[in-house]
């Protein structure tokens, strides 16, 4: 009889001896069950003036119920508080009884809100019998309430909206809209290579990711070449959260005399940050504001910064998807390149690098473009660079570690002779502008032309064929948007650069709660880190 009755019943008296005789008394039992322990189902609820209707959303409710005469007593048992009732149940009814009356004995308020509550437990959902604990008190609550609450103002036919702020509409344009706004280009940092977004270079522990991370910053900073490419100049923020300012000094100023060029007095680094459960994006946006020409920033290493990787409830990679659209939309609301350094797990995915990364794909799915730096063993100094990106096709570099200057450089292959660079420099020899852009079916029946024979099977594997080259360092290429016909091939002849005039040290104000040093701080004689 479970969930029948409210009590249970033991009975003694004599014992029926060995063949006594005994008759059917299920009749006599029934009676008793229905008369003393059947459990009471309540009184008739009286019938309400109005549909059971809610008047007030969630947080209105709550704000309302607490402010009220017995205010104290409700925001205590909503906290789960049942000091002065004598069981748990008591304190339930007592709840989802003052619940009844501010939500207009509405029952789905009364269950979303006393689940919100401090009351909550697993009993509200236990089984008794046809019902559940909490329908059954809620039954009740509703049987026994004879007044709702009613604002000044009259009361909706329909419920409010439910808890939370009123539905934004959606940001809508059509096809036609979107075809006449000007949007931008795509803003690189690094020709070809290094653009707007956020970003991601991943690789084994100690490969020489930190090295290239650090190359960058101090390349885009002070307008030089990075892996033989073009820069396009801007301030850079590099977060080495790893290192420390003397081994920075030392790899610094290593790097520099390998590059030739003077410390760029724009280039900020950071060795400590507070984490993004914590106050890094304020204390990013204090350095932007301090540094609005600020256009790269590197984060060296990405597990530094996000914090704790746990949530109840929630899966791996739905973790992983949230901490990435966090860092998006701050790219996005900035015009970064934010570029994340992690590191590769050690089963790897021989046929796709790209899948080498620790985490979910949560994190991949994240990141607007790819960097995956693979060597065949710890020691090497050769590597390949994978790139992948939403923006401008996938390449792959072959580079070589410099040991005496700890650069990193892109390995010269004899490509003087391919068809493809023959017929390229061909086009930008007889360009008066010095560029060449086309797709690649024109730059296919253009190179047949001038090379009489083809340079490629079809359009597709030049496409591949042009990843992989390495052009002679006079010549550059990207490609570029073509709207809805694609993209295009952009070839151009460099320019030479006059020699970076010299910076000259400033004072580097403290921000809040984040220290930076410039370059020149870094590599001052006056300062040595030992």
């Amino acid at each position: 009889m479970s969930g029948m009755t409210s009590k249970y019943v033991t009975v003694t008296g004599d014992v029926i001896p060995s063949g006594g005789e005994y008759g059917d008394r299920t009749a006599e039992v029934q009676i008793v069950l229905d008369k003393y322990m059947k459990r009471s189902q309540g009184k008739e609820a009286p019938t309400p003036s109005h549909q059971p209707v809610s008047c007030l959303s969630d947080d209105e409710l709550l704000e309302k119920a607490g402010a009220s005469k017995n205010g104290v007593k409700f925001n205590a048992l909503y906290s789960g508080d049942i000091t002065g009732y004598s069981s748990q149940s008591e304190a339930d009814m007592a709840l989802i009884g003052m619940l009844a009356f501010w939500c207009g004995r509405d029952p789905e308020q009364m269950d979303r809100l006393f689940r919100d509550s401090g009351r909550y437990r697993d009993k509200w959902d236990e089984q008794h019998g046809l019902q559940t604990y909490g329908q059954i008190t809620i039954e009740s609550a509703i049987a026994n309430c004879t007044a709702v609450y009613t604002p000044k103002s009259s009361c909706p036919d329909s419920p409010t909206p439910k808890k939370g702020k009123p539905t934004k509409p959606l940001d809508m344009v059509s096809a036609a809209e979107l075809d006449s706004m000007d949007v931008g280009e795509l803003e690189y940092r690094v020709d070809g290579l290094v653009h707007q977004g956020l970003c991601m270079l991943s690789a084994d522990p100690k490969s020489g990711k930190s090295l290239l991370a650090l190359d960058l910053c101090l390349s885009v900073a002070s307008g030089t070449q990075f892996l033989e490419r073009e820069t396009y100049q801007c301030d850079t923020l590099y977060l080495a959260l790893e290192d420390s300012y003397r081994r920075l000094q030392k790899r610094m100023r290593t790097m520099l005399a390998g590059k030739g060029v003077q410390p760029p007095q724009n280039c900020y680094l950071v060795t400590a940050v507070d984490s993004m459960e914590g106050e890094l994006f304020d204390q990013l946006e204090e350095a932007l504001k301090t540094h609005p020409s600020t256009g790269l920033l590197i984060v060296d290493v990405f597990n530094r910064i996000r914090g704790d990787s746990r949530a109840p409830g929630k899966t791996q990679y739905e973790i992983d998807s949230d901490v990435m659209a966090r860092l998006k939309t701050f790219t996005d609301t900035h015009f970064l390149c934010l570029l994340l350094i992690h590191h590769t797990k050690k089963s790897k995915e021989a046929n796709d690098p790209h899948l080498n990364f620790l985490g979910s794909q949560g994190i991949f799915g994240g990141v607007d473009a790819s960097y995956v730096l693979t060597k065949e063993n710890r020691n090497d100094t050769h590597a390949t660079l994978s790139v992948i990106s939403r923006e401008m096709d996938g390449l792959e570099l072959t580079i070589e570690l410099d040991p005496d200057t700890l650069l990193w450089k892109c390995v010269k292959n004899d490509d003087a002779d391919n068809p493809i660079v023959v017929a390229v420099k061909a086009l930008l020899d007889t360009s008066p502008d010095g560029q060449w852009k086309g797709s690649a079916t024109q730059l296919l029946k253009a190179g047949e032309t001038i090379t009489g024979a083809p340079i490629a099977d079809d359009a597709q594997s030049l496409g591949y064929a042009l990843r992989k080259l390495v052009l002679p360092k006079e010549i550059t290429h990207r490609t570029i948007s073509n709207g809805n016909a694609g993209r295009l091939h952009l070839f151009e002849l460099k320019v030479n650069k006059e020699a970076p005039a010299p910076f000259h040290p400033i004072q580097v104000p403290l921000l809040t709660g984040l220290s930076t040093l410039t370059i020149d701080d870094i590599n001052s004689e006056g300062v040595d880190f030992g």
